[in-house]
């Protein structure tokens, strides 16, 4: 059982960590992405967007396909720590019992596999093999559809939606011309999904200048260590661009 210990120059803390691996790790990560969201920020943007099972929701950028991944664990009502093991199970009084029950309860509300209006692409197709093999460890491999393509170059999937993404920010392997880069998305967006509503997740100061779309709201989210905007864009035909863009 890992045992934490916190010193300051006149107190100590000490933390009997209960859980072992961070609660972010849900099981099914088998290939990770460049610089992949955790996965608990990746549920926070989707509930932060106001995102319901049914609506339809598409990742453009989706890399290994955590925000994808994590939309279908709520669609079907599946526990995100199924696939995993606990630290507290090897306490010497922990009740196996009752935790066989608990997790048999949460097994039994899961909803069986069915397809669902969860949609993903990127560019790179390392990324959709990756993407694939994830869903595939969560049992979601049919159940959400993900294909090789440029966001750039790219009609949604359905007439309206949700985008919520994580796009480059300088921070990853990712195009050399940033600011072009950026002012297309915004030019794609505006032409291709009137009707919809994306949030992008952001540390680059320049993102919202450079995109040319007027943000309805903006949140300050942290990604690790990096200070972020939750960016929320409703794409209406004919507005939405800054004046002089």
């Amino acid at each position: 059982m890992p045992l934490l210990l916190y010193l300051t120059d006149e107190r100590f803390s000490l933390y009997l960590d209960l859980t072992g691996e961070p609660l972010n790790r849900r099981g099914y990560r088998v290939e990770a992405a460049a610089a992949p969201l955790n996965e608990n920020l990746a549920a926070g943007l989707l509930k932060l967007a106001g995102w319901t099972p049914g609506t339809p929701l598409y990742d453009p950028m989706m890399g290994g396909g955590t925000i994808l991944l994590e939309a279908g664990l709520m669609a079907l009502n599946i526990a995100p720590g199924l696939k995993r093991h606990f630290a507290f199970e090897h306490f010497k009084n922990f009740d196996r019992i009752e935790w066989q029950r608990l997790r048999k309860d949460a097994e039994g509300a899961r909803r069986d596999p069915e397809p669902l209006p969860i949609f993903g692409s990127d560019i790179d197709p390392l990324m959709v093999r990756a993407a694939g093999l994830n869903l595939k460890a969560a049992g979601l491999l049919d159940c959400v559809r993900i294909m090789e393509a440029d966001f750039l170059n790219v009609n949604p999937p359905t007439p309206g939606g949700i985008i919520v993404t994580n796009p480059p920010y300088g921070v990853r392997p990712s195009t050399d011309d940033m600011p072009t880069f950026y002012r297309e998305i915004g030019d794609n967006l505006k032409q291709h999904f009137p009707g919809w509503t994306a949030f992008m997740i952001s540390a680059d100061p320049e993102f919202p200048k450079l995109i040319g779309l007027s943000s309805n709201r903006r949140t300050p989210l942290f990604n690790g260590p990096l200070e972020c905007r939750f960016f929320e864009y409703r794409l209406v035909a004919g507005g939405n661009r800054k004046p002089g863009k």
